[in-house]
């Protein structure tokens, strides 16, 4: 994969035979979201981490790699044909924010009405956090448009 700058604020990424092509205006978050890994990717996995508590920036990394792997394992074991799939697309992820522990929540009971891989993340309370708090949601690996019907109006983190 290589990275170049080009256009003005666009940014191309090349990965194997795809190329991308995607604005970094703070007014295009969304087209940026629905483009980035609904086209030409089948399959994504979004994890959703919450802005109210003021996690670090690499508690933050760390909460999301607990929940991307933790749904990818829940995907694998439940829905083997998702995850192969998504693991020779190249593994398409998105963070976005939630408002909210109850936001998260709720968007959770959606992933569970329709069936896709989900995994809820409670921190133990070992570094800034205290003992059981509610940090991220991963949903998927699935197919895009499922995942899109629960995140697709969430802004990116």
């Amino acid at each position: 994969m290589h990275l170049r700058k080009d256009r003005g604020s666009s940014l191309y990424w090349q990965f194997s035979n795809l190329n991308w092509a995607i604005r970094m205006g703070k007014s295009e978050k969304k087209s940026i979201f629905n483009y980035a890994c609904t086209h030409p990717f089948k399959y994504k996995q979004v994890i959703i981490l919450r802005v109210d508590l003021g996690m670090s920036e690499g508690k933050i990394a760390a909460q999301a790699g607990h929940a991307a792997v933790s749904a990818a394992e829940k995907a694998r074991k439940r829905n083997p044909g998702w995850w192969n799939t998504w693991m020779k697309e190249g593994q398409c992820k998105i963070a976005v924010k939630a408002r909210s522990k109850q936001e998260l929540l709720e968007l959770e009971k959606k992933a569970k009405k329709l069936k896709l891989p989900s995994a809820l993340i409670t921190d133990r309370g070992l570094t800034e956090l205290p003992p059981g708090t509610v940090t991220c949601l991963g949903i998927g690996p699935a197919p895009s448009n499922q995942v899109d019907k629960i995140t697709g109006t969430l802004n990116l983190f």
